[in-house]
């Protein structure tokens, strides 16, 4: 069941939250203008489930996913602000001194702000899940970093997940809360 977080929030005692929601909140990167929206309603419905002691619970994919999107977006941006195309890479981007320095800040800051607020889960790759995966891969729409965040909600017995990835909409097992 899909739910709208404007109308309603999870009322459980944990909540999962993904890594899109993590993004809105947690990086300080200018949004398009579409999803300016997304982290006001996101912001809203956090704080208030923290305000009403709900737990909330990421994965370290989740996080790690979080700070990969900090360093491709410094690095989209330095590309633009220096004219620099396609034949310089991110590899040469993390040989900039200063470049490294900002994006380091910049994942701390994440980094402190989740720590803060979020229980983190283990989420490695077993091969249990990777079975799952690859033989139940027709019967879902998940990347292997979604599988086993839903994995882990299935094993903790949590039911509602705070996510703006379409791909879980489909998943009965859950109530999903989205903008």
């Amino acid at each position: 069941m899909v739910k709208r977080l404007s109308a309603e929030i999870p009322s459980s005692e944990t909540v999962l939250v993904d890594s899109n929601v993590l993004i809105y909140l947690h990086t300080n990167f200018p949004l398009e203008s579409k999803h300016e929206d997304k982290r006001y309603v996101y912001s809203k419905a956090i704080g208030s489930l923290l305000k009403n002691n709900i737990t909330l619970i990421t994965t370290i994919l989740n996080v790690a996913e979080v700070f990969g999107y900090i360093e491709r977006k410094a690095f989209e941006i330095y590309k633009i602000k220096n004219d620099l195309d396609d034949s310089f890479f991110k590899k040469n981007f993390r040989k900039l001194p200063k470049q490294r320095e900002f994006v380091h800040k910049e994942i701390l800051q994440a980094y402190n702000e989740i720590s803060h607020f979020y229980i983190f889960r283990d989420a490695t790759y077993k091969q249990k899940w990777m079975d799952q995966f690859a033989f139940t891969y027709l019967q879902h729409q998940y990347d292997p970093s979604d599988f086993i965040m839903v994995s882990i909600a299935e094993r903790e017995e949590i039911t509602e997940i705070i996510t703006d990835d379409k791909d879980f909409y489909d998943n009965s097992k859950f109530t999903i809360y989205t903008y």
